[in-house]
């Protein structure tokens, strides 16, 4: 135990860890797991060990961890601290492995970059990146209905990912397909936080997590099973949580702007399917020119009486806005004080076109 623990000292420096350990009875699996998991929060409560070495007055700090510089980093061309050192190597080869490894695929012509601005953004147009955070539902109620350490093995499983909005619905779509050992489904809900390529990766990130919790959260309180995507776009930068930046950008008249999150369902007609989001924006964008949409962007921020007298100049030059059953959105452009407009307007800037208009028929 203590060689283990230094080892990980030595090649994870600054890392804070927390141990515990106990007799496992694999005919009592479920309550000797519960004892080992109690023991290792009593463990975490009891003692938070120092990793990292203190900085003081006299010595120069990293640019990227405040600690004090301690190695010469050759890809950063500076000192840097060791738990930044650590960092960068270990990204370096596990890029490399991973480059290796789909060698047959990248033939050569592509690679996995770590580099933000590098994604196949497009020179001299505005830089974005999407930040996805997925998270299987109610995994954590299964982990602790299994029975033996057979069946935790069994059902493992990481996900990770910064692929957008529509590479984020192909991953959970087929995360749904697969058979796993307890026969049940899996469902999954994603967070996607769209910033600039230059905005401070860390916070997009904290947002995207928000933005899965929140879906949880949403799945939750309708009571069903389905997953959910939920999704923010953020033209310049943002500050507070997720709650604080709706409530503060996304109200307007005690009225919301947003609808999300959307659910994949199978329902065509579902008004919450992202089927239907995507639909639904297919048409708009095809139905007006950008400077109406732009219009209609800003419309939403202003009275009931505005939204009428802009829906109907649009019905008068032959443009109808995307109709939803039993719903008065293309009449107010609201309907029990929501909008999913908005909704329809980012997702089609952000979305691709041969996705939107799989037949060609963009305009």
């Amino acid at each position: 135990m203590h060689g283990k623990s230094r080892n990980l000292l030595l090649d994870c420096p600054g890392i804070v860890t927390a141990a515990a350990s106990g007799r496992m009875d694999l005919n009592n699996f479920v309550e000797a797991k519960t004892e080992l998991f109690r023991l290792l929060r009593e463990n975490k409560s009891k003692h938070i060990p120092i990793t990292s070495l203190s900085t003081h007055g006299i010595t120069a700090q990293c640019a990227h961890s405040g600690l004090s510089m301690e190695i010469w980093n050759n890809s950063e061309g500076a000192y840097v601290s060791a738990g930044t050192h650590a960092k960068i190597e270990a990204a370096a080869l596990s890029q490399s492995k991973i480059n290796e490894q789909y060698q047959t695929i990248l033939n050569n012509k592509f690679c996995f970059t770590d580099q933000l601005d590098q994604l196949g953004q497009i020179a001299g147009e505005e830089s974005h990146i999407a930040i996805v955070h997925i998270d299987g539902n109610s995994m954590g109620k299964r982990f602790k209905a299994m029975k033996t350490l057979e069946d935790m093995r069994k059902l493992s499983m990481t996900v990770d990912g910064r692929l957008g909005i529509y590479l984020a619905g192909i991953f959970i779509a087929s995360l749904e397909e697969k058979e796993v050992s307890d026969k049940k489904s899996l469902t999954a809900c994603a967070g996607i936080s769209i910033t600039k390529s230059k905005y401070p990766f860390y916070r997009g990130y904290r947002l995207a997590e928000e933005l899965c919790r929140h879906a949880k959260t949403v799945r939750h309180d309708n009571g069903d099973s389905f997953s959910y995507i939920d999704f923010h776009v953020s033209s310049g930068g943002f500050s507070g949580s997720l709650d604080t930046i709706r409530e503060k950008h996304f109200r307007v008249h005690e009225r919301s702007l947003l609808c999300r999150p959307y659910r994949l369902s199978s329902d065509g007609n579902d008004e919450l399917g992202f089927e239907t989001l995507v639909r639904n924006t297919a048409k708009l964008k095809n139905n007006f020119p950008n400077n109406k949409i732009k219009e209609l962007r800003h419309v939403l921020t202003l009275s009931e009486k505005a939204g009428v007298r802009f829906v109907n100049e649009m019905r008068y030059r032959g443009r109808a806005l995307p109709e939803m059953p039993g719903r008065t959105y293309s009449e107010s452009l609201f309907d029990n004080e929501k909008t999913p407009y908005l909704d329809m307007i980012e997702l089609m800037e952000f979305y691709p076109d041969y996705e939107l208009f799989p037949d060609g028929g963009s305009k």
